[in-house]
């Protein structure tokens, strides 16, 4: 397939600076969940200060860019089948510039609401078709052999909800970040942030 072999080029060239924005999303969290993954970006910068980190992708060849780590994890698996089950992961996970690169977005969505167990966060940043830019960009990718399932941030915020979690949209320029969470029973989440609470509060 064309856009997945255009993806491991692009992977190769891709400088770290990309993610630090949203690698200061992930500071604070222990263990992550990075789903469609690529080559596990977010290790090099946070990685080292993480209890687990756990990359996600279908490519075998694109994860084993990042080698081995004591604390990393490279699993083989579809973002629509996460290798964890019944809201078992504590902690966060992430679709960075990723989720529409996914046979069923939406699926994916679904599961990673059903895989977080209550405090946990998920993370989205992509691009808004809605937007001029969004909509070309969905054109060029499908032209270059991309799926580009883009979801619209509130779609993808009404998704979640639905699924009993609270969720913040932020947009900026032509892309988003969507952040939900699900709570602890009987405990506020800071709704301003969408972090946790901590304990005591």
């Amino acid at each position: 397939m064309i856009g997945q072999f255009l993806l491991r080029i692009l992977y190769r060239f891709v400088p770290s600076s990309y993610y630090s924005v949203a690698a200061q999303g992930l500071r604070g969290e222990s263990r992550v969940l990075d789903v469609g993954s690529g080559r596990a970006p977010f290790y090099p910068v946070i990685g080292g200060n993480l209890e687990y980190y756990v990359a996600v992708d279908v490519d075998e060849k694109l994860l084993q860019m990042q080698g081995t780590q004591y604390n990393l994890e490279l699993v083989v698996a579809s973002g629509e089948y996460l290798p964890i089950r019944g809201r078992g992961w504590r902690g966060v996970i992430v679709f960075h510039d990723s989720l529409h690169h996914l046979p069923g977005p939406e699926k994916a969505l679904v599961e990673a609401a059903e895989t977080i167990a209550p405090g946990g966060r998920i993370l989205v940043y992509d691009y808004d078709p809605s937007t001029l830019a969004g909509r070309l960009l969905v054109v060029l990718e499908r032209l270059l052999g991309f799926p580009a399932r883009f979801l619209e941030p509130s779609r993808a915020a009404k998704l979640l909800a639905s699924r009993g979690l609270e969720t913040i949209v932020e947009k900026s320029g032509t892309g988003y970040r969507l952040v939900a969470w699900r709570k602890h029973p009987g405990k506020e989440v800071g709704k301003r942030t969408g972090r946790r609470a901590p304990d005591g509060e």
